[in-house]
């Protein structure tokens, strides 16, 4: 009987050790999934900034008088959204036509996320990367789709947002 004791605490330990890994496996789990819905937040409310900037766009032309398209049709149908700090507002650069493309990059500038063809002053890089699309329906409707791109856990992901912009004049 002396090595019982020994066995029921060695027993004990493994079962102990088991219970503790499975509840270390289960919280890196959900820290990794955790990671992964703000990865893809921030995605989609990068994705609808680009719809809103464009939508933004398009009023601010009809504001000046300009025709209602005037500042979203360009040469291409593919382009980046430029912020300016010091104007506050947006425009596109067309030269920018593919999310592998170095342009497509969203910086991070204390709390404003910025693309340019390169890197903002005092700005960092983010996982993620955007292109605008703009497709003509008529003379009266453009399709606007925006899609942010980013890796998550070595796999890219995307998301694509979709908007219909008429001339409401």
């Amino acid at each position: 009987m002396t090595g019982q004791g020994m066995l029921e605490s060695l027993i004990a330990i493994s079962v102990i050790t088991v219970g503790v890994l499975a509840v270390m496996a289960w919280v890196v789990s959900n820290v990794s999934a955790s990671n992964s819905s703000a990865l893809r937040i921030g995605a989609a409310s990068l994705s609808w900034e680009g719809i809103e900037a464009v939508r933004e766009l398009r009023d601010s032309a009809y504001l000046r008088g300009a025709a209602w398209d005037t500042d979203i049709a360009g040469a291409d149908n593919t382009a980046i959204l430029v912020f300016d700090e010091a104007g506050n507002n947006f425009s596109f650069d067309f030269g920018v036509n593919a999310l592998d493309e170095a342009g497509a990059i969203l910086w991070r500038k204390g709390r404003l996320f910025l693309q340019s063809s390169s890197q903002p002053v005092g700005s960092v890089a983010t996982p993620y990367r955007r292109l605008i699309r703009i497709e003509n329906i008529s003379a009266n409707e453009k399709k606007v789709l925006s899609e942010v791109q980013w890796i998550d856990r070595g796999k890219p992901s995307s998301i694509i947002s979709e908007e219909r912009l008429f001339d409401w004049r």
